[in-house]
């Protein structure tokens, strides 16, 4: 199931060291759309200190999706930067609402990368509709979801020349399931043009995302469908899940972190547009 939250999370997904005196922020803002409606958007602040990162997420609803949902969220996640370039997380927290209703989890990690608490309040017929098999023990380890938006930032351009090839592979934990991540990019980057939607341009690679729930699977998982243009313009449905989502990377910043600019996402209302509409580096050498 794609959520707006997985949709933000997804992503919002240059082997690069900073050294121990400097500190660089990078506030980036997305905004979803869905058939030309602003339906969300999500503010984000990444923050590296030495060898250290801060992650904040706010999270909010427009319009059709506010007056249906009255959603929102905030998401504060704290961790470690590995020195084969992955992350690790020490906290998570996240609260807000979603349908009228509370949700709220916290998350803390040991220093083996292991789970160390977890704590989740949600309402009672998402529980019911999201119930999961148990993870084992020996799997119960980061980084959360959230953090990949970390990861991908640490990740080199090192793009085969096969198309579509060498990926980037990444793996998360979020308490009740564990997730790879997998990202295929074209090594040639393509123009990316403004949009009412994003003044951003420029060379751009294009890649496709592939997810797998290796432990903690739904036990109840139903089919959803899209209905998506064929060959000669004509409608047919297709299950969401076989859809691809695609995003578009580019390399931003004097340091080339990379980021999602730009992503696709099909739901059962049609595709999700995500678009990098805000965004502003700040580095202090001084600290």
């Amino acid at each position: 199931m794609r959520s707006l939250l997985p949709i933000a999370v997804t992503v919002l997904l240059s082997n690069l060291s900073i050294s121990a005196n400097a500190a660089e922020r990078i506030e980036a803002t997305y905004d979803l759309i869905w058939k030309g409606f602003h339906v969300s958007t999500a503010e984000t602040i990444t923050e590296f200190e030495s060898d250290n990162y801060f992650l904040g997420i706010n999270v909010k609803t427009h319009g059709l999706l506010k007056m249906a949902t009255q959603g929102r969220g905030t998401f504060a996640v704290s961790g470690q930067l590995l020195p084969d370039g992955n992350v690790q997380t020490r906290t998570f927290e996240a609260d807000g609402f979603w349908d009228g209703e509370a949700f709220s989890q916290k998350l803390s990690y040991a220093e083996n990368g292991h789970l160390a608490s977890f704590e989740a309040t949600r309402p009672e017929k998402w529980d019911k509709k999201n119930e999961r098999e148990s993870v084992p023990d020996q799997m119960k380890t980061g980084p959360d979801p959230a953090s990949l938006f970390v990861a991908l930032m640490q990740s080199p351009i090192n793009f085969a020349e096969a198309e579509k090839g060498q990926p980037i592979k990444l793996r998360s934990f979020d308490g009740q399931a564990v997730v790879d991540w997998q990202l295929g990019c074209a090594a040639k980057p393509v123009k990316l043009k403004r949009s009412k939607h994003s003044q951003l341009e420029g060379r751009a690679y294009e890649c496709e995302l592939e997810t797998t729930t290796v432990a903690g699977r739904l036990l109840k998982e139903e089919k959803k469908s899209m209905v998506r243009r064929g060959p000669g313009g004509r409608r047919k449905q297709v299950d969401v899940d076989e859809v691809a989502p695609k995003v578009w990377l580019m390399a931003l910043g004097e340091d080339e972190r990379l980021m999602p600019v730009r992503a696709e996402v099909p739901s059962e209302k049609g595709v999700v547009g995500l678009y990098l509409s805000k965004l502003s580096f700040e580095t202090n050498t001084g600290r």
